[in-house]
């Protein structure tokens, strides 16, 4: 793969990691070895770059391609699936790999922009490696990703591409404020059903997502989490609300997500997010 051209840093980095994760330091020594006289300093501004543009996403020490980045290049996923999901490769040591029933990992973010990207990224793992039957069930309390500029280009292509692999989605929103009904009237679809229910008792910084026996849960601070609900009720355009949010994530808010394998956590949750929803029976125990 020759995007940034032949001999680039960048183009090293994506290189290296179309054969799996790598922790940083491993990675950088890896380049100084194959590219004499490289500095440490500019394999560093290289990850920064990478990070920004979306292609690679960074959690502690380890650095993976993003799958969402990698959808977008067709050819390119098509060399390096293989890698990503194979199981039998034993040099790729996956989050999803050896995460066993009843398991969960914890992580922790600085921003949203963190998140989302790491989030995108598992969540596509997890699409890839369940039944192509099985619905989606997806819970915020308002969904306000599609009015931050960035957020809303990823939230946007993620809906496109479940609908490319034909997976139906089952979408609750907390709230019915304006802002809430217009995205459910704006987005709704054969693949992607939504429905306002207010009466779910959700914690307001709670979002949870769930595909087969895999549960995404998600937590911001409460204080973000009032915020975030005073701009839905106060605001009857998305224009005005994208400014607020614009300005209300300026600065850093930690957010908790928690990835779980759990067959009876997983069949609870989608019992109460689909109660909104015609579900087919033979859908229903996917």
């Amino acid at each position: 793969m020759d995007i940034f051209g032949e001999s680039s840093i960048k183009n090293m980095v994506l290189e290296s990691l179309a054969k799996g994760p790598q922790k940083g330091v491993d990675l950088i020594e890896e380049i100084k070895t194959i590219r004499k006289g490289t500095t440490k300093q500019g394999i560093y501004k290289a990850f920064r770059s990478l990070i920004k543009e979306k292609a690679i996403v960074k959690y502690r020490k380890n650095l993976m391609l993003n799958q969402i980045w990698l959808n977008k290049l067709d050819k390119f996923i098509k060399q390096t699936d293989e890698n990503y999901l194979n199981k039998e490769n034993k040099k790729v040591i996956d989050t999803l790999d050896w995460m066993t029933k009843g398991s969960k990992i914890s992580y922790v973010f600085n921003s949203y922009d963190s998140l989302d990207k790491f989030h995108s990224h598992i969540f596509s793992l997890i699409i890839k490696r369940t039944d192509s039957q099985a619905p989606i069930y997806v819970y915020n309390p308002h969904e306000w990703f599609v009015l931050k500029t960035g957020l809303k280009e990823n939230e946007d292509y993620l809906i496109d591409w479940l609908g490319e692999r034909n997976r139906q989605l089952y979408f609750t929103i907390g709230h019915e404020t304006i802002l809430d009904k217009k995205f459910r009237d704006a987005y709704s679809s054969e693949k992607l059903e939504i429905a306002i229910d207010e009466s779910m008792n959700y914690p307001e910084n709670y979002y949870v997502n769930v595909i087969g026996d895999y549960v995404i849960e998600m937590k911001n601070d409460t204080m973000l989490a009032e915020k975030l609900d005073a701009i839905y009720i106060d605001s009857i355009n998305e224009v005005e609300a994208s400014e607020k949010i614009k300005t209300l994530l300026k600065t850093k808010h930690k957010v908790r997500m928690v990835l779980s394998c759990d067959t009876q956590k997983a069949k609870k949750i989608k019992a109460k997010l689909g109660r909104n929803f015609l579900i087919p029976v033979d859908l229903k125990d996917k």
